[in-house]
């Protein structure tokens, strides 16, 4: 028989690294034989692969691969199943579900899309189903993990809007890179991301690394600032001193831009409105001064580009007296808050020497225009006010918005993210039963605790692995699913949380369905199977059908997999044009983009339209207060944050410390991508190699410690047993572990996520997240018209917290007991 060959392109599953990559797969006799990297269209194409994209390949026949539908037989988490027919399992799991509807309500079935880590995240068409499905069942849709909000908020404040941005921005920089909060240089980001910063540097760009540990992207900078961790707010704000004291900040950028020459009243913090000031003003504008104290109105931009100051020429530093009332600019106000921030001071918190301070800080307004590579590394609850500060300092040297010089926020997508696809077309049934609000934990749990409030008794895990990905398990494990009365977890391998599920569904994999997905360098993309289904795995859109049939909604679950690609391409993309380029790869005029296109030529470069910047954030919309650019919130005034400054936390509280004086830092593993590949062979062997629990050998040795003996790490949420393992490469007040290993790596002792503190809990709510929610719920409900069930956030929350938590690391004793 003639061998058959066959070419496909498909999602990397990795896709929850953020670099989004479209891999081409290559299939020899119905296997696949390699997966390489995926050419798109134009002479400098953002996509890539790494070597856990090759190595994706594997994923489906991994020896862990969920084939058929399981039931449990044992207690949940002790992953003893039995394998039933579909019909059996979809049969039982509907008469729950409507079982549950009738006795609680349909509210009272929740579905989790956690996205992080799934093929096409929020953009794929499993997304999209859920919530057609909640929304045709008038069920319930689980807030998201309290993740990357630092960034997200902190932008928020700042600019008023999410952001996104292109990944080609290094190829325009001028001369320097200062890469802050992330390790992307063939860990985090290995792929396309990787290649536009290296490239850049071997055109003579300096790369700056800022980072609380030396690692791979340490190594190739040119620069490495070590800061301790969470303290990066001190290093942004002594740098923002050291540019107003000796004047090096950018005056034109700042009046054009920003709000740095409004007024503000200082008894209340308030933006001094023009009404309140000048006979005859509105009460939608502001005011500003000149040097003679001069006042003039500055109107209130509202979504069109800023109109300028007429004939004031306002003074940044300007300070009046109105009625007894003293009105500052926000400069003037930032200039006297940043004193306390000198190098000196910054050096006290963060250990970067004052005089580094002042170099980096000078060399970043000298190399200009120069780009801040943002990452979501500061994962603290101080991330909101680190990520203003460093976002005050971009503004004060001018370098946004501008081509080469401006903040990239690393891991936000491209354009397309929020201007590609109208996703609505399939998330939208033409007759919605409801619209719950995202469920928040906090409403699951007092609903456990009060049986006169909503319940929620079944929970469909149809993306992602909460019990690795979402500390704390104790907070799973103990008060959320003994409460429950159904739990259904759809997935392709068996994950801790599958482990705790009533029934596991085989799903498949991303390299045996449909999807089309608008995202990377701003092309859409279209997959399909390169394999056929192994084992009895069926496609999530599959599952959605064969459920909506029992429960009485099948009227908008009629379409299979294939066919919804249509729907989302014909009619989510429709009047959008794609770039045609000739065979030289140079553009040469757009066509139509239409579903029947798209899969004939795979991949396609949506043509973006003109006013929508690369760099996500010089749109003249901003819906800040003042409709430019702040540093000065006066919202956040109210609970003393009108600045990004450095807030406390428990990591940097010392007292605290003196029981547990070590940092557990949770990191992120090279060889997976989170949870995932952590079920290929070599990926796994190269990993097992850094099992445990790391420390410097200064901590080491104050211990009594060796390298290679198991170790009790401790704190007040448990105790997790493991091998030590030396590195000089670990800061001194750290143990650093790895999260990415299953909990089958820990018998008998606690999981890192374990020892962290819960997410999306009252208790670890901040002061900044309670006042900024509601102007942010505001502007995404109200504003810019997303229902909330549909935002990224459900409740005031911490922005993060992964990181900060303390431990110590103890020696066991002769008896098995911590000595």
């Amino acid at each position: 028989m003639a061998s058959t060959e066959k070419v496909t392109y498909n999602l990397c599953q990795g896709w929850g690294c953020h670099e989004h990559c479209l891999v081409e797969t290559h299939v020899k006799d119905g296997k696949i034989d390699r997966v390489q990297k995926c050419l798109f269209p134009g002479k400098r194409p953002a996509n890539d692969i790494c070597m856990k994209g090759i190595l994706s390949a594997k994923i489906p026949y991994a020896k862990d691969r969920i084939l058929h539908p399981l039931k449990r037989v044992g207690e949940r988490g002790e992953g003893k199943f039995e394998e039933i027919s579909w019909d059996q399992a979809l049969d039982e799991i509907s008469a729950k579900i409507k079982e549950s509807a009738e006795k609680y309500g349909p509210r009272s079935i929740m579905l989790n899309q956690f996205w992080c880590g799934y093929p096409g995240d929020w953009k794929s068409t499993q997304n999209d189903l859920i919530y057609r499905f909640a929304f045709a069942y008038d069920a319930s849709i689980l807030e998201y993990q309290a993740v990357d909000y630092g960034l997200t908020f902190g932008t928020a404040v700042v600019n008023g809007l999410f952001t996104v941005n292109s990944r080609r921005l290094p190829d325009d920089t001028g001369k320097e890179i200062i890469i802050w909060g992330g390790n992307p240089l063939g860990f985090t980001r290995p792929a396309a991301s990787t290649h536009f910063l290296l490239d850049a540097q071997e055109r003579g760009v300096k790369i700056v690394h800022i980072s609380n540990l030396f690692d791979v992207t340490s190594a190739r900078a040119d620069q490495w600032v070590p800061v301790k961790s969470g303290t990066d707010a001190a290093l942004a704000l002594g740098m923002c001193n050291v540019l107003l004291e000796e004047g090096l900040y950018n005056a034109d950028f700042l009046l054009e831009k920003t709000s740095a020459a409004y007024l503000v009243n200082t008894e209340t913090g308030a933006y001094a409105r023009a009404a309140s000031l000048i006979e005859g003003a509105s009460e939608n504008d502001f005011a500003a001064a000149d040097e003679q104290g001069k006042l003039g109105v500055v109107p209130h931009p509202m979504g069109q580009p800023f109109a300028g100051y007429g004939d004031l020429k306002p003074d940044l530093f300007a300070s009046v007296e109105v009625n007894g009332v003293v009105y500052k600019t926000t400069m003037l106000l930032l200039k006297e808050f940043c004193q306390q921030w000198t190098p000196e001071k910054q050096e006290a918190a963060t250990g970067v020497p004052a005089e580094t301070c002042r170099q980096v800080a000078r060399e970043y307004v000298a190399n200009s225009p120069a780009i801040i590579y943002l990452y979501y590394g500061l994962r603290y609850p101080n991330a909101v006010q680190s990520n203003r500060a460093i976002l005050t300092l971009a503004l004060l040297a001018g370098n946004v918005g501008k081509k080469g010089g401006t903040i990239m926020l690393a891991g936000q997508g491209e354009q397309t993210t929020m201007f590609g696809m109208d996703q609505n077309v399939v998330r939208m049934p033409p007759n919605p039963r409801g619209m719950s609000e995202r469920v928040t934990i906090e409403t699951i749990l007092e609903g456990f605790e009060d049986p006169t409030k909503q319940q929620h008794k079944v929970w469909l895990n149809c993306m992602g692995n909460p019990l690795l990905n979402w500390p704390n398990k104790d907070l799973w494990r103990r008060r959320i699913l003994p409460n429950l009365d159904l739990f259904v977890s759809w997935e392709i391998r068996m994950t801790d949380t599958a482990r705790y599920a009533d029934y596991v569904l085989p799903e498949t994999t991303t390299f045996e369905r449909y999807e089309t997905v608008c995202d990377t360098d701003n092309c859409v993309m279209y997959c399909e199977p390169a394999i056929e289904p192994l084992g009895e795995a069926k496609s999530g859109t599959w599952i959605f059908n064969e459920i909506a049939k029992r429960i009485g909604i099948e009227d908008d679950f009629s379409l299979s997999a294939e066919e919804w690609q249509q729907v989302r391409i014909d009619e989510g993309m429709k009047g959008k044009n794609a770039i045609v380029f000739d065979d030289e790869q140079s553009a040469i005029g757009s066509e139509p983009i239409t579903f029947d296109k798209l899969k004939e030529k795979k991949v396609m470069r949506v043509e973006m339209p003109p006013y929508i910047p690369e760099d996500g954030l010089s749109m003249d919309m901003h819906t800040t207060t003042t409709g430019r650019f702040e540093f000065y919130s006066e919202l956040l005034y109210n609970v003393g944050r009108p600045f990004g400054d450095l807030e406390p936390m428990e990591m940097l509280d010392e007292k605290k410390r003196e029981e547990y004086p070590l940092q557990f830092y949770v990191g992120r593993h090279k060889y997976f991508m989170q949870g995932q590949f952590t079920n290929i062979e070599e990926n796994h062997l190269l990993a097992s190699k850094q099992f445990g629990v790391a420390l410097n050998p200064i901590e080491a040795e104050k211990r009594g410690l060796v390298d290679g003996e198991l170790v009790d790490v401790v704190n007040e949420r448990g105790t997790m047993r493991v091998p030590l393992q030396l590195r000089d490469d670990i800061p001194v007040g750290m143990a650093h572990t790895w999260y990415s290993f299953d909990e089958k790596h820990y018998p008998g002792t606690c999981c890192p996520q374990d020892l962290m503190h819960a997410e999306n809990t009252p208790e670890r709510e901040t002061a900044v997240m309670r006042a900024y929610y509601p102007s942010y719920a505001y502007i995404n409900i109200e504003v810019l018209k997303t229902p909330q069930v549909m935002t990224h956030v459900a409740g005031p929350y911490t922005p993060e917290g992964l990181w900060d938590q303390l431990c110590d690391v103890r020696k066991i004793s002769n008896e098995g007991e911590v000595a």
